[in-house]
């Protein structure tokens, strides 16, 4: 990408990652003309391993999050497949709590990463951001309804769907950039297994219920079965956003060396 020798920027096409501008030619630790952009982050190329570590931080503190939500989801599930003996009311503010963190994770994921060679990243930031504050304003309506709270839900689990197509977009583009064969086969997987869950466990059923009061008789989804598919989706995503959490722990530190000899390396040059 870069002249070894003059310290230019190749004769190859080098688009800026910010703006588009045709680097070529340009000094390679300079600025973009066009926008002001360092140059240098468009010679990195679009690894994550080139990420501004800051960003990198802020991915591995979203997975745990991401982590401890989808485990906290499977150990609900699990109590009220089984009963655990913890009281209704416990169970409740333990998840209404953890509703946060998908939100949390979505503001983290969702920051800007310059080196990120993709031009629709603002617009998906606020598509995740908004979704994860639809589903969660839906939540919070539906356990503290003092009136039918059916549209309450129905929204909930359209806001939920459509927040894991975009945060699993998010999470793939990770996966990619890292080139970590695993993440990158076990991502749709995990996303369709949630998506699916969602809307027999929690769509479905709010929809067969507005049918049969519209007068059609429609069997209902068996509570076990729905819990059991949730159980398993839950479950699945807390292993895999670990597996993005250790994915990201290393990037991080190979980042963090990579940028600091970056920064040495330019101190050095006159």
């Amino acid at each position: 990408m870069t002249d070894g020798v003059t310290g230019a920027v190749s004769d190859e096409a080098l688009p800026c990652l910010e703006c588009g501008y045709d680097l070529r030619g340009l000094d390679a630790h300079g600025s973009c003309p066009e926008c002001g952009e360092l140059i240098a982050l468009s010679t990195r190329g679009n690894a994550l391993r080139n990420a501004d570590p800051l960003y990198l931080t802020r991915a591995h503190i979203a997975a745990i999050l991401l982590a401890v939500t989808f485990a906290v989801g499977a150990c609900v599930r699990i109590e009220r497949m089984i009963g655990l003996g913890l009281p209704g009311l416990v169970l409740i503010r333990i998840s209404t709590f953890c509703e946060l963190f998908p939100l949390i994770a979505s503001v983290l994921l969702a920051s800007r990463d310059a080196t990120a060679q993709r031009r629709d990243w603002p617009n998906r930031s606020q598509i995740v951001v908004a979704l994860a504050i639809v589903h969660i304003a839906a939540y919070l309506a539906v356990v503290y309804a003092t009136v039918d709270a059916g549209p309450y839900r129905l929204l909930s689990a359209f806001a939920l769907m459509g927040w894991y197509v975009a945060i699993f977009s998010i999470l793939r583009d990770l996966a990619e950039r890292a080139n970590d064969l695993t993440l990158k086969r076990h991502n749709p997987v995990v996303l369709w297994s949630l998506v699916g869950a969602a809307a027999l466990g929690e769509l479905l059923p709010e929809v067969i219920l507005l049918l049969n009061w519209g007068g059609f008789v429609l069997p209902t989804v068996p509570l076990a079965a729905r819990h059991f598919l949730l159980l398993v989706a839950d479950a699945y995503a807390a292993w895999l956003m670990w597996r993005y959490r250790a994915m990201l722990a290393g990037v991080t530190h190979e980042a963090r060396e990579n940028w600091g000899m970056h920064s040495s390396q330019q101190k050095l040059d006159p």
